[in-house]
């Protein structure tokens, strides 16, 4: 009987994983709060979108939980948004993780952030803010959604482009 269990992650695995969570904090805490309170940015979701390219959707999920536990610490802390930036994590992971060369990066991030933002930008998050909250669905969080859909392709594009820099930094 083996009592020695075989680690799942390198330490190097380890510590760039808990680099990239310190980088979704910073881009949660500060980053995130340029603009009109209705108008937020998202930019959290590179870090997550890192994790789930370089690791998959395990570590990704994983990643994308403590993003979000630690940047909302002391502050609207609530643990159905934990459960929604999970899923998050998640489909990066299930939908960056593995590079085929059948699919070019551009489509590759059209899916990735489509998926995103319609189940967890569109549907979760603004059901969870209604039912929770009461906050109303209005058009305008569609509209912010419309204009940052872009320029996240955009950034998870770079992301899949330039991979293989990424990759050997951190595996």
């Amino acid at each position: 009987m083996n009592t020695q269990a075989k680690a799942k992650f390198s330490t190097k695995q380890l510590v760039v994983m808990a680099m990239i969570a310190a980088m979704g904090i910073v881009l949660e805490k500060y980053m995130g709060n340029i603009g009109p309170k209705n108008f937020r940015l998202p930019s959290s979701y590179i870090a997550m979108a890192m994790s789930g390219m370089l690791y998959g959707p395990v570590p990704s999920m994983l990643v994308a939980t403590i993003i979000d536990i630690l940047a909302n610490l002391g502050s609207d802390f609530n643990p159905v948004f934990t459960v929604i930036a999970c899923v998050q994590g998640l489909i990066y992971g299930l939908t960056m993780h593995k590079q085929s060369s059948k699919v070019p990066e551009l489509l590759q991030a059209i899916v990735s952030q489509g998926i995103v933002t319609v189940l967890i930008y569109w549907t979760a998050n603004t059901l969870a803010l209604y039912f929770m909250y009461g906050v109303p669905i209005t058009p305008i969080k569609f509209l912010r959604t419309l204009v940052t859909y872009p320029l996240q392709v955009y950034t998870l594009y770079l992301l899949l482009r330039y991979r293989k820099p990424f990759e050997q930094l951190a595996l």
